[in-house]
């Protein structure tokens, strides 16, 4: 896939609204770099709900409203892409660094509460959702 600049770290806490006119700020460039084309747009879909703050079930609305602002600012950059190019490689990437690593083992030794059901709940719809993208891309 074609790469392009990005943030790698473009979850919803390092863009802060500014205002009507400017839109938000880009802040943490820590991981900037290099990457495949949508690479950022699954930390941007998927930060809240990996972190159970934001239920899966958004997924679709955040996708059908990211992907084509996104596919319009690397236009805008001069860049050439296919929205089906950028949809392909954002399912693969998805698909990679966020549908497979989904199932939180970071607390498998913790008790079952009601709030980690929650969490393996959210987590294993976005999987679902990240898994269709591929058969959709």
């Amino acid at each position: 896939m074609p790469t392009a600049a990005a943030h790698g770290d473009a979850c919803t806490r390092n863009l802060l609204v500014t205002d009507a006119r400017h839109g938000f700020t880009l802040i943490d460039f820590g991981f900037w770099g290099e990457a495949p084309i949508g690479f950022d747009l699954g930390q941007l879909l998927l930060g809240e709900i990996q972190m159970g703050e934001r239920s899966a079930r958004t997924l679709a609305r955040l996708e059908d409203a990211c992907l084509p602002a996104y596919v319009l600012g690397l236009q805008a950059e001069g860049n050439q892409v296919t929205a089906a190019q950028v949809r392909r490689s954002h399912a693969l990437l998805m698909t990679i660094f966020h549908g497979l690593p989904a199932i939180p083992f970071e607390h498998q030794a913790a008790a079952p509460t009601e709030t980690l059901r929650r969490l393996f709940h959210e987590r294993a719809a976005a999987a679902r959702f990240i898994f269709s993208l591929l058969d959709s891309s």
